[in-house]
């Protein structure tokens, strides 16, 4: 029956396990509830977090430099820098190299000279002749210009002229008519066509957009801030040009914050927590992504701390386990010991009583003369039997003190087995005729004479009373090698399987020794293996087809 000690242990081995679902509850919780803020204000943690001191022009800036650099860094899609009255920018375009420059970008065309107007024959041919149609007081500059461009393809010349891109592609267009080869004018092509879109933009103060991404007719403008050049990319880039931008962030923060120039995110939507686009303080689509997955044993906080946890519990569960185990254990050993006492005083009134009887009637001189002969066997095989009782207990008590020592010496494993069976004979005289002897002369080990012949007595004995009469009992000796080894096998009901683990334990005894109420300590395997083992040799149950069968191991001896 458990003690009250016992039972107090109990809880606390549950303890491990209840603070194990706690805490997972309340990382779950805590890892949704933290998802959920992103989720519920995303826009606004994006402008705090753009809102702190080293702010986002500068993060934007140099990231954006420093993946690009100022003239395109290596990328296919070069940049072109192209100058207005008011700003300047990098455009990216492919074929940047052979379009030269700087370009200059201009809004005003020539004096009378409005776009509509080359779109009429006789005026196109007025100006490619030099003389515009058009009332002018005095020569126009540009108008100048437009028809000094148009007398034969000089690419410097037309990248320096301040004059709008609509213009620059007319020239371009009748440079094309009279001389199609020029290997740059595909590259010019494409930028003029990505100016047409941006010119305006360069040269009015007001239209210069807030920092970050913006679309402008088919490009896309990137403003870096007051003092730094328009980033310009066609929208054919677009696949080249969306970057998304990491915030660091702190460790335990569960989600990662990217910021692209193209609309939308580009990731896998299952770690999806917001996305969206903002105009202010920094344009551009913003999109919170979980960091570590969006289960909450992936979170920072869960797996920094998950194997430091895992460690505490298994210690708070092992702890009073083996508290526990402990406890069972020194009970199991109380009533061992308190069943040890009880069946040796047993072992000892029982022999100590037919020594008494036997001694008061041969001192009283009752029975006949001639069963006096068999009054004096009962009296020398009790004796015997005290003797070995006794021998035991002082063999265990050295062994527990560690006070017995061992004569190894070279003995005969004949002599020694036919010894045990003339005390085997004596304690079991009915059992004279069962036990059979076999094994070659010669067989010598190294051991301990006494303790070898004990060890043989304690097999012998326990094979006399768990078997019945007339059931065969073998001793055999043999040598393989430098081992020696003795076997007792009998034919009885063997050791059941769920005993044969605790069968060489201390003060253990089998359950058909209980049932059947065979005397016995729990002893003798326990005697029997220390006692090997302190010879240098062993013991173990041997496999056996009926019955049991045990095999003691030895040294084997040459002298």
């Amino acid at each position: 029956m458990r003690s009250l000690s016992e039972w107090l242990l109990v809880p606390l081995l549950v303890l491990p396990f209840v603070l194990a679902g706690g805490l997972a509850l309340w990382a779950r919780d805590h890892h949704r509830s933290q998802m959920a803020a992103f989720a519920e204000r995303g826009p606004e943690k994006v402008r705090a977090w753009l809102a702190e001191p080293e702010g986002a022009a500068r993060w934007m800036r140099e990231r954006f430099l420093r993946e690009f650099g100022r003239e395109g860094g290596g990328h296919a899609a070069q940049a072109v820098a192209v100058n207005g009255v008011g700003h300047s920018a990098l455009v990216y375009v492919d074929g940047a190299a052979a379009c030269g420059g700087p370009w200059r970008a201009a809004a005003a065309y020539p004096v009378g000279l409005l776009p509509t107007a080359l779109a009429r024959g006789a005026t196109r041919v007025a100006i490619e002749a030099g003389t515009p149609p058009v009332a002018i007081e005095e020569p126009d500059p540009l108008a100048v210009l437009l028809r000094d461009l148009l007398r034969e393809p000089n690419r410097d010349g037309l990248a320096a002229a301040r004059l709008p891109a609509a213009l620059k592609q007319y020239v371009l267009g009748q440079w094309r008519r009279h001389a199609p080869d020029e290997a740059w004018f595909e590259p010019v092509e494409r930028l003029l066509e990505v100016l047409r879109d941006v010119e305006t933009l360069l040269e009015d103060d007001g239209a210069l957009p807030v920092l970050g991404a913006h679309r402008v007719g088919s490009v896309r403008v990137l403003s870096l801030g007051a003092g730094h050049p328009l980033l310009v990319m066609p929208e054919a880039l677009r696949d080249w040009t969306t970057l998304r931008y990491v915030e660091a962030g702190s460790e335990d923060t569960p989600v990662t914050l990217t910021w692209s120039l193209a609309d939308g995110f580009t990731a896998d939507p299952e770690s999806l927590v917001w996305s969206g686009r903002l105009e202010k303080p920094m344009a551009g689509w913003f999109t919170f992504f979980a960091k570590y997955g969006n289960s909450w044993t992936q979170a920072a906080g869960v797996r920094r701390w998950l194997v430091p946890v895992i460690i505490l519990l298994v210690a708070l569960f092992l702890l009073p386990l083996a508290l526990l185990l402990s406890l069972r254990k020194r009970r199991r050993l109380e009533e061992a010991r308190v069943r040890f006492i009880n069946e040796i005083a047993h072992d000892l009134r029982t022999p100590l009583t037919s020594l008494r009887l036997h001694v008061e009637m041969l001192s009283e001189g009752k029975g006949r003369p001639e069963q006096h002969n068999r009054y004096v066997r009962v009296l020398d095989r009790e004796a015997s039997r005290l003797s070995a009782l006794v021998g035991g207990l002082l063999d265990l008590s050295r062994l527990e003190g560690g006070r017995r020592s061992f004569d190894i010496a070279t003995v005969d494993a004949e002599q020694i087995a036919r010894e045990a069976a003339v005390e085997f004979r004596a304690l079991h005289p009915d059992r004279s005729d069962d036990l059979v002897l076999e094994g070659a002369s010669g067989v010598l080990a190294a051991a301990d004479r006494a303790a070898l012949a004990r060890c043989l007595g304690n097999l012998l004995d326990n094979a006399g009373k768990f078997t019945e009469a007339g059931t065969s009992i073998r001793l055999s000796w043999s040598r393989a090698g430098s081992t020696v080894a003795l076997r007792v096998e009998d034919q009885g009901p063997g050791i059941p399987a769920g005993e044969r683990g605790r069968i060489f334990e201390r003060y253990t005894r089998g359950g058909r020794a209980k049932e059947d109420g065979i005397p016995g300590t729990g002893l003798g395997l326990s005697l029997v293996r220390e006692l090997m083992e302190g010879m240098g040799g062993g013991v173990r149950l041997a496999d056996a087809d009926h019955g049991a069968a045990f095999e003691l191991t030895l040294p084997g001896s040459d002298a």
